[in-house]
């Protein structure tokens, strides 16, 4: 069985499987291709975690994205897995080395119809997209919603990313879904108690104005850093500029 890594490159060596910088947080890091229209989700590990407490939180995420993706709610997942720390190229704020998580998925790029939106700017998709998602998944998100999610207006489909925060919230009937919704309806400031006819909910859109500091921490991230890329167990030395995914045979 292989096992996938990603490993550093120099940057002179770019190609057409590069996975690009896209964005990062505190505890992860994206990057993209747009060759394969793939993105990798790369989840930073602690130091004062072992690696079941930290494999055990990430395929919480797996897990719950792949039962929204099921539904037609969340980019489909392709393969994922844990590089130890004796294997890891990424350092934490302590600059100790740990080990890491990667998540391959469907990137939701603009060539391809997905725009990222603000729940407020649609909220009668926003309202019948978390109907949904309790209804189809009994998932919600109420810690971090609000910049999570896309929009395709060519087939009138919305997906919500980054389901790590996300928790489950058990119902038994109509009622107990709109109270499931209310936490995060609320949080993302939606009024979604109007059933509409086609079995969602309805929402009249708020004159808020969108700060513009969300769509600057969204779109142009400040951090600078490098691309990743896909290559085979043949590299011999990491270079020290970008990272790239190896395959290593697994004893």
């Amino acid at each position: 069985m292989r096992k996938k890594q990603w490993i550093k490159i120099d940057d002179s060596k770019i190609r057409g499987d590069t996975y690009e910088f896209l964005g990062g947080g505190a505890t992860a890091y994206t990057y993209v291709n747009n060759l394969s229209n793939k993105l990798v989700k790369i989840i930073i590990g602690s130091q004062y975690k072992t690696d079941e407490e930290f494999i055990k939180e990430c395929e919480k995420e797996v897990e719950f994205q792949n039962r929204a993706a099921n539904e037609d709610l969340a980019p489909t997942i392709y393969f994922h897995g844990l590089i130890e720390q004796k294997k890891s190229i990424f350092r934490d704020y302590d600059n100790v080395i740990v080990p890491y998580y990667y998540i391959v998925m469907e990137y939701l790029s603009e060539n391809k119809g997905w725009e990222h939106v603000f729940p407020d700017d649609m909220p009668e998709d926003s309202c019948n997209f978390i109907y949904n998602l309790i209804k189809k998944t009994g998932l919600i998100n109420i810690k971090d919603p609000d910049t999570h999610f896309y929009f395709n207006s060519k087939f009138q489909k919305m997906y919500m990313i980054d389901y790590g925060n996300c928790e489950e919230c058990h119902f038994k009937n109509e009622n107990d879904i709109l109270k499931c919704m209310n936490p995060m309806t609320s949080i993302l400031r939606l009024n979604c108690k109007t059933k509409s006819t086609t079995g969602g909910y309805l929402s009249k859109k708020r004159t808020i104005k969108r700060r513009q500091k969300r769509i600057i921490n969204h779109k142009h991230k400040s951090i600078k850093r490098k691309s990743i890329k896909r290559k085979s167990i043949k590299r011999k030395s990491i270079k020290r500029k970008s990272i790239k995914r190896k395959s290593i045979n697994r004893k």
